[in-house]
């Protein structure tokens, strides 16, 4: 599927129905093999990491030993209004111990109000806090169709100043990227419609 994210089953089903398609046998476990064996056939990378499973907004929590020592964050939080993620992740979930097909017994956090969108970002910058250097960066791509350029560079700078409690200078006007190839323009055809998103770097000191 695109971008990794897959359809859900009964619209699957109901599509194959309606153009007349028959899903074809797939050995899953054979086609797991290979992705793997592709993946691991080059060497380890020298550099380690720490991955931890967490909420964003509990950062400090999950990292403590990295108090005061962060310099750089790289995100691309959970944009306005635009998607489920547990729904459309539901194929990775099922890899990882959860239910073969997607649920809505668990809210997936998602926002629709501005102001309470906001709140959720200043929550999330406060939780990383904490662990930023005395100088640092945090870079951060954001999109969806119902905020302006203008909205999210006011609402990150805002946010990020009132979550810090220092100054959170914009390192430029931030870069928008026209994206193509989204997962709904994928099935939509000729009906696909344009969207952007933009990255934004702000120096914390």
């Amino acid at each position: 599927m695109p971008r990794t994210i897959s359809t859900k089953p009964a619209y699957s089903v109901r599509w194959w129905d309606k153009h007349g398609y028959i899903a074809p046998r797939r050995d899953v476990f054979a086609i797991l093999r290979n992705r793997v064996d592709f993946r691991f056939r080059t060497p380890h990378p020298e550099s380690r990491g720490e991955v931890v499973e967490s909420d964003a907004r509990m950062a400090n929590v999950a990292f403590p030993h990295l108090e005061g020592k962060v310099t750089d964050i790289i995100t691309s939080p959970p944009y306005l209004d635009t998607t489920n993620y547990r729904k459309d992740q539901w194929l990775r979930l099922w890899f990882l111990g959860e239910p073969p097909k997607s649920t809505h017994a668990r809210e997936d956090g998602r926002h629709y109000n501005r102001t309470l969108y906001w709140d959720f970002l200043k929550e999330a910058w406060e939780g990383a806090a904490p662990l930023l250097a005395p100088r640092a960066r945090i870079v951060v791509r954001i999109g969806g169709r119902k905020l302006s350029k203008e909205e999210m560079f006011a609402g990150l700078s805002t946010s990020l100043k009132e979550a810090t409690g220092r100054i959170a200078k914009p390192a430029d006007d931030g870069v928008t990227t026209p994206v193509k190839r989204t997962q709904a323009n994928s099935f939509r055809g000729a009906k696909a419609s344009p969207t952007v998103e933009h990255d934004f770097c702000f120096l914390i000191s």
